[in-house]
């Protein structure tokens, strides 16, 4: 009888034994499809991070690509506002200079017509100086207005060339260039300069009107300094024989010209 206590309970206790075991097996399959699950999750969520960088990547191209655009655009903005300058100074100053001379070669011409003397008997020496600049003076003043209005015409003309579409389209493309070699080579290019257009209005100036320019201040120099001693020689004619008024306007022309 004790024998059959003994196996009734080890039967019992196989069995409740069978039977936990079962539950913890099922309990490690639910685990299991827990885990397999949660890693297709991980995995899913895995793919849309790959897919939200991808895309944030693209983004940070195109930004890239609008900031260097903007770069570009700016670079150009300072190129067109720097060539607007440069046109409106040369252009102000061959006006300057055309309408100076003008002034000085129109009151010399009208010196003839309105300028008389009195004693006849005046020295050839000095009517020969008067009539020579009296020549000189308006010949080179005409010559200088003329060459700064021409000048001046050409300023004016070229000076829109170098701001248009097609310019602004081939800067737009070099900069753009640069920017991807320069983002490509990293800090290898950090001393290289940013691009500049192809044609300026400094170029063209310092090519086809600059040595125009010298010409017409030295021709214009030439006309102040004969237009100096045109003036002592009216001075000396007008109070001939007297020498004290003529000398004292020489001497207040002769510091003019010095200052000059």
């Amino acid at each position: 009888m004790a024998q059959a206590a003994l196996t009734a309970l080890d039967t019992w206790t196989a069995r409740d034994w069978r039977k936990e075991e079962r539950q913890w097996r099922e309990e490690v399959r639910r685990w299991r499809a827990d885990d397999v699950a949660f890693r297709a999750e991980e995995r899913r969520f895995k793919a849309e991070e790959r897919l939200f960088r991808a895309v944030r990547h693209r983004w940070r191209q195109e930004i890239m690509q609008q900031r260097h655009l903007d770069n570009a655009m700016q670079l150009w903005s300072r190129t067109k506002e720097c060539n607007r300058r440069s046109v409106e100074e040369k252009a102000e100053h061959m006006r300057a200079m055309a309408w100076l001379a003008a002034i000085v070669g129109g009151f010399t011409m009208t010196a003839p017509v309105e300028f008389t003397y009195s004693d006849p008997d005046a020295p050839m020496a000095l009517v020969t100086a008067y009539a020579l600049c009296t020549a000189l003076v308006p010949s080179l003043m005409i010559v200088a207005a003329m060459i700064a209005v021409f000048v001046l015409g050409a300023v004016l003309r070229m000076g829109k060339l170098f701001v248009h579409e097609r310019e602004e389209e081939e800067f737009l493309a070099s900069a753009r260039c640069f920017a991807l070699n320069r983002a490509v080579a990293g800090n290898r290019t950090m001393h290289t300069a940013p691009p500049a257009a192809l044609r300026s209005f400094d170029r063209f100036w310092d090519l086809r009107c600059e040595s125009d320019w010298r010409l017409t201040f030295r021709l214009f120099s030439a006309g102040i300094t004969f237009f100096f001693p045109l003036l002592s020689t009216m001075a000396f004619l007008k109070f001939y024989p007297n020498a004290w008024i003529p000398s004292i306007f020489s001497c207040i022309l002769l510091w003019g010209l010095i200052q000059w």
